[in-house]
């Protein structure tokens, strides 16, 4: 009967007070609590009540002043102020972080006998040099009245305190703001520009501001930066950009102007702001792919004693490039020799001697390793090699795997035309083995007769590679001179070497085409 009536019924916008004293005597009437509610948002109300203490000494606390660039004075006046009364004013001073510190204790008594109240003035006209603002850019007055005799103590009348205020910076997104962007791409950026006013007629020095980026309600990143001098009026635009690697899922980015009162303010209220962002995870697997010496192989494929294997990793994501020496921990490559029971793993580095190379990714996020490799061993090898893009996500389900075999020696096998028949275009089919390509060769046309009609040059074949070769060239039945042939057989024969030396033949399933290394084709239109 003597709590709240309204209390549960107002409305959140409602300006509401209630006053009453703790331990209500039930029955003394005058014990009652006090309420009032506003009939709309914008009124201004007050409740006065007084209630009988049997207390002979108090206090009263101030608000919290400043924060302060400068203290000036300090001023109290009482009333009802008799000899039996003892007062004393305490200045409290805070520092930013709220830490409290008395600073001074002034006293004062009467001398006059037991008689009518007395007006009692306080004035301390030195506040700036008893309290240092930079030091204590707050302040606290407490009043502390004391009347063990007539139970009648001194009353506060009034108290305030003079002082230069501190200048005030609020962000103001009607000025500027950007922000890009929500949902995105891991890897990208998230790039976030905004403004703060100084709306006080105080400059401040040069604005420091923090950045963060929030995670499971903990700072996951921070960057903190100096910016120009704010004067008087002034409004500053920042901008930020934050890498998104590793921020998968749902984030916060928080910017703060003055941070922990870097320079005195008088509020810190407005210098915060945030705004949330997610990062979509990068799910999608890299494309690998590996030549030997330029060219896609198949398994069981004859390739060079001393092969230029390269492994391509291309990935969509063109935020989280492949760029970086330390993404060679996302390849795995290992090699079983002919001697090897089992796979063994190729290192980049082998007692300092550099055994693979990588390329970083540019803008197209294709980055390369390169594997000179040094076959010594005749016999049949295999490679298996995995690959992971920055987001750990692998070039396939399983891991590439091929076969490959190597003979030292060079040789080559006795050289094909396909097609045979052929009506407009024949190209030459052979492999080679070794480390070396053939340094002179040349395809030699003939008539049954023993006619030359037609040479071809290695300049002509195009590039050739150990292994298994078919010719980009394609011989088109026309002679010499750019005449067209008859229809019939013809007969041809290679002649080819290596720096002078001889290249061994070697036999193949071809070989029973040729007689005394010369093979026919025909030629039909």
């Amino acid at each position: 009967s003597f709590g709240s009536t309204n209390i549960r019924t107002l409305q959140e916008t409602t300006p509401y007070l209630i006053f009453g004293k703790k331990g209500i005597d039930l029955g003394n009437p005058g014990d009652t609590v006090v309420e009032k509610v506003a009939a709309t948002i914008s009124d201004i109300i007050d409740i006065s009540k007084v209630y009988s203490t049997n207390w002979d000494e108090g206090n009263i606390t101030s608000e919290i002043i400043g924060p302060a660039l400068n203290w000036r004075s300090a001023h109290m006046q009482l009333t009802q102020y008799v000899s039996t009364d003892t007062i004393s004013l305490e200045l409290i001073g805070l520092t930013n972080l709220g830490t409290e510190t008395l600073i001074g204790t002034y006293t004062t008594g009467c001398e006059t006998p037991l008689g009518p109240p007395t007006p009692v003035k306080l004035d301390i006209y030195n506040l700036g040099s008893i309290i240092d603002a930079h030091q204590y850019p707050y302040l606290k007055l407490r009043f502390n009245a004391k009347d063990k005799i007539n139970n009648t103590p001194a009353q506060l009348k009034s108290w305030h305190v003079l002082y230069e205020p501190a200048p005030e910076t609020a962000i103001d997104p009607a000025s500027f703001y950007s922000f890009y962007n929500s949902p995105i791409q891991e890897g990208d950026s998230v790039r976030f520009g905004i403004a703060t006013h100084n709306i006080s007629n105080k400059d401040m020095d040069s604005l420091l501001v923090t950045y963060r980026v929030i995670r499971n309600n903990s700072p996951a990143w921070t960057k903190t930066k100096r910016l120009r001098p704010h004067p008087a009026g002034s409004i500053l635009i920042d901008s930020i950009a934050v890498s998104t690697v590793g921020m998968q899922g749902i984030n916060t980015l928080q910017v703060e102007f003055n941070p922990n009162f870097d320079q005195p303010e008088q509020t810190h209220v407005n210098n915060i702001a945030e705004i949330g962002f997610n990062v979509n995870s990068d799910n999608i697997n890299p494309i690998m792919d590996v030549t030997f010496d330029g060219v896609r192989i198949m398994n069981g494929d004859i390739v060079s004693a001393k092969p230029n294997i390269q492994i391509t990793l291309k990935d969509e994501n063109s935020f989280l490039l492949m760029n970086n020496i330390s993404d060679t921990s996302q390849f795995r490559i290992r090699l079983k020799s002919p001697k090897d029971a089992d796979f063994a793993i190729v290192p980049f580095y082998n007692n300092g001697i550099q055994l693979m190379q990588f390329i970083p990714a540019t803008s197209n996020n294709k980055c390369h390793v390169i594997y000179k490799g040094d076959f010594s061993i005749d016999g049949t090898y295999q490679l298996e090699v995995e690959a992971m893009d920055r987001s750990n996500n692998l070039s396939g389900t399983n891991r590439y795997s091929i076969t490959f075999e190597v003979l030292n020696k060079s040789t080559i096998t006795d050289v094909m035309n396909w097609p045979n028949p052929f009506s407009t275009a024949t190209h030459f089919v052979f492999t080679l083995t070794g480390s070396e390509i053939p340094t002179y060769f040349k395809i030699q046309i003939m008539t049954i007769t023993g006619k030359l009609v037609r040479e071809i040059d290695l300049s002509e074949l195009g590039t050739l590679h150990v292994g298994r070769n078919i010719t980009d060239y394609a011989w088109d039945g026309k002679d010499q001179f750019g005449d067209q042939l008859a229809n019939g057989i013809y007969l041809y024969r290679v002649v080819t070497n290596i720096r002078g030396e001889s290249i061994e033949k070697r036999e193949s399933g071809a070989s029973k085409y040729f007689t005394k290394e010369f093979g026919k084709m025909c030629l039909i239109r």
